[in-house]
């Protein structure tokens, strides 16, 4: 007899449902595609999870604090600013280039915004703001950073840019055909330095 081992069959309960919710979102995601995928029994999913909902969260939750541990070593050292605000936009593009489904899974947020994604993105990402910020002042402290940034906006413009790269691709693509994920992201990283930057210093 096969003993199976519980967490091996949680994570594939939950790389399974992060696939399903990639293609239908929340709503349209169905427990018995979840359970096919993960060749798990559908009463485990609500023994582990509670709920289709109570899985959400969990998908949701492991991607998110996935994404504070881009930044949080950048944003805690000692180094050249400028560069550790190109990194960490740089480690958040390449994490969407390489996350596909959690791309997807943004994407029908943005249409059918769910309570799980508001507990998650205010409760883990609560610190990662904080260190932002900390961040930010001491830049403004060094001369470096101007302070006239509202800084949650330019922090939601920054995200929507990068998401943007990779859920309007082909339309990029076709306005300009130059318009190569790299250039994109070249792009990205100058429109947040100028914005931020202190402007006697005239970053080019």
């Amino acid at each position: 007899m096969q003993i199976r081992n519980p967490d091996v069959t949680k994570q594939n309960i939950l790389m399974a449902a992060e696939g399903e919710f990639a293609s239908y979102g929340l709503f349209g995601a169905r427990v018995n595609a979840i359970a096919e995928r993960a060749k798990a029994n559908k009463r485990m999913i609500y023994h582990y999870y509670g709920s289709k909902e109570g899985l959400y969260e969990t998908v949701l939750e492991y991607n998110f604090k996935k994404v504070v541990q881009l930044g949080s070593p950048i944003l805690l050292a000692e180094g050249d600013l400028e560069e550790a605000i190109r990194n960490i936009i740089r480690r958040y593009y390449i994490f969407l280039k390489e996350n596909p489904n959690f791309v997807k899974i943004i994407a029908w947020e943005q249409v059918y915004s769910s309570l799980q994604r508001d507990k998650i993105v205010f409760g883990t990402l609560k610190n990662a703001f904080r260190q932002v910020t900390e961040f930010y002042k001491r830049g403004c402290k060094q001369g470096i950073f101007t302070r006239d940034v509202n800084l949650p906006q330019l922090l939601i413009s920054t995200h929507a840019m990068c998401l943007t790269s990779f859920t309007q691709q082909e339309i990029l693509l076709k306005i300009d055909p130059t318009n190569t994920l790299e250039k994109r992201l070249s792009h990205i990283c100058e429109v947040v330095i100028r914005a931020i930057a202190e402007p006697s210093l005239n970053y080019c």
